[in-house]
């Protein structure tokens, strides 16, 4: 089930789409190769691009490393490269700014909701996000504003016996 979101952005007039989809967390591990290949792609051309012959002067030879082409190659495909989540008794919040225009006229974002997770994406950015609590999938709203996605997830309760 599929529920959309619609807000006019004025000042770009871009019309932009936010689709909540349930997922169950099985769903994440079997598209772990889907999300980490145009990472591991782009990595190697940070990697091929920082050691070929001729001199180069934007890094310290400190930087050339695996892991820092790794991180720099998983920022440049952040759809949201700036979140804050916040818990409270009853709800997870998330607020974030969707990246300078990485999403396109009449471009959809996907929220991919599961219990410990949501995964947003848009073409070709993603972003996992952790959440600090389980949630409800089944329980959860956003909205888009301009550039800054907000998401009110229901937090999922256990009942004790």
């Amino acid at each position: 089930m599929a529920l959309f979101v619609q807000k006019s952005i004025a000042e770009k007039k871009v019309m932009a789409s936010v689709r909540i989809v349930r997922e169950s967390d099985e769903w994440l591990a079997s598209q772990k190769e889907r999300f980490d290949a145009p990472v591991r792609k782009r990595a190697f051309e940070i990697y091929s691009h920082d050691h070929m012959p001729e001199p180069r002067c934007e890094r310290t030879t400190a930087a050339f490393s695996p892991v820092a082409d790794w991180e720099a190659a998983k920022h440049e495909m952040e759809l949201l490269p700036l979140v804050g989540i916040d818990e409270t008794e009853r709800y997870v919040r998330i607020s974030a700014c969707v990246a300078d225009g990485r999403c396109g006229p009449d471009s959809i974002i996907t929220l991919r909701v599961m219990p410990r997770h949501i995964v947003a994406e848009s073409e070709s950015r993603f972003t996992v996000l952790d959440l600090p609590c389980p949630v409800r999938p089944d329980r959860v709203r956003a909205k888009l504003e301009g550039d800054q996605l907000s998401v009110v997830a229901e937090r999922l309760r256990l009942i004790a016996n």
